[in-house]
């Protein structure tokens, strides 16, 4: 359903390249796929067009926690954590 969910939100980018909301989509399956570096980039563009959106933050935090970078994912997640 990882797949599908990835292909959904890919379209709706395709259509508005600029929504953040897919972006995260994008991130959750990239997440949910265990495809950390693409699940980071993806939350990247979320939090460059929705900046005050902790889910965004959160989701590079865990992004990074899978590849293993413990200190930016601290710091993305307490990002998170002050803006929720």
């Amino acid at each position: 359903r990882w797949t599908d969910a990835l292909e959904a939100y890919t379209r709706a980018l395709e259509i508005d390249p600029e929504s953040s909301e897919a972006f995260l989509g994008q991130a959750e399956a990239y997440l949910g796929l265990k495809r950390h570096e693409e699940a980071a980039d993806a939350a990247l563009r979320v939090t460059e067009l929705a900046f005050a959106d902790p889910r965004g933050h959160c989701a590079l935090g865990l992004a990074l926690v899978g590849m293993g970078d413990a200190e930016n994912a601290e710091r993305a997640l307490g990002v998170a954590l002050a803006q929720a």
